[in-house]
């Protein structure tokens, strides 16, 4: 059955809205949710994972300065311990600087946790956005023109720096440029208004489908244990327990190498 034109600015008006909300809610979960998630796993979790990783890159230079001095030792060489440490190092370059950038995202991370918006200032801030988005968005109006471009980008470049007052200033300003692009859609026929629909359609489609995909993702597939106290501690225990057993063991081979340099020093 065929939509008349009221009909089809209708579907397209709820088309839009759904279009919107989606588009609002993906770019939510990626520049808010997400690195928020993730500062709060880094903050509460991260930053034990990261004392474990020094352990273990201890542990596992220990243990190969052990081999290496035993080796010579086999050969009844006197071990060279200083050529024997710095070559250990060298090998071990990458992961000291893999554990130093995850040092360095645990400090940004931190520094994000300390600098969050209100959740009442993000709301208000999504809502006008969404308004405007709906005049201004070009995947819900194709016959932008390049000015109105550029007042999208614009209110994009405000939104995406949370700058309330500037997207409030935007909508006073272009006033007429918005309702020009609101009613634009008036004037369209009916075969473009179907296009655009079907366009719409299959944009949500698409839309849907990211987010699920992101939601099948780290962080967002932790967000429960993340926002979870009681797993965060329960977490936090057996990391701090295994921290312990990598002490205990670090402890025994230090003094295993220490024993070795002794005998030939």
């Amino acid at each position: 059955m065929n939509m008349d034109k009221k009909e089809l600015l209708k579907t397209h008006e709820l088309l839009c809205e759904s279009y919107i909300k989606l588009m609002n809610d993906k770019e939510v979960m990626l520049n808010f949710t997400k690195p928020q998630l993730e500062s709060m796993y880094a903050s509460k979790i991260g930053v034990l994972q990261i004392e474990i990783l020094k352990l273990q890159l201890e542990i596992k230079a220990l243990k190969r300065q052990i081999e290496m001095a035993q080796a010579e030792i086999n050969q009844n060489k006197v071990p060279n311990f200083d050529q024997i440490e710095a070559d250990i190092a060298g090998q071990l370059l990458e992961a000291q600087m893999e554990i130093m950038f995850k040092t360095y995202e645990l400090e940004v991370a931190k520094q994000f946790l300390s600098h969050l918006a209100s959740p009442d200032k993000k709301v208000d801030i999504r809502k006008f956005f969404r308004r405007l988005a709906k005049a201004l968005h070009p995947d819900v109006n194709p016959e932008l023109s390049s000015s109105k471009k550029e007042i999208w980008n614009k209110v994009l470049w405000a939104y995406e720096h949370g700058d309330m007052e500037q997207l409030k200033a935007l909508e006073i300003i272009y006033a007429k440029e918005i309702s020009e692009s609101e009613n634009a859609k008036n004037e369209m026929s009916e075969d473009e208004l179907n296009l655009l629909n079907h366009t719409l359609s299959e944009g949500i489609g698409v839309l849907e489908q990211q987010i699920t995909e992101l939601n099948n993702s780290f962080p967002f597939s932790m967000r429960e244990q993340i926002l979870n106290e009681d797993w965060i501690n329960g977490e936090r225990s057996r990391l701090q327990l295994q921290m312990e057993e990598l002490k205990t063991y670090g402890e025994e081979q230090k003094q295993k190498y220490a024993l070795i340099k002794a005998a030939y020093e």
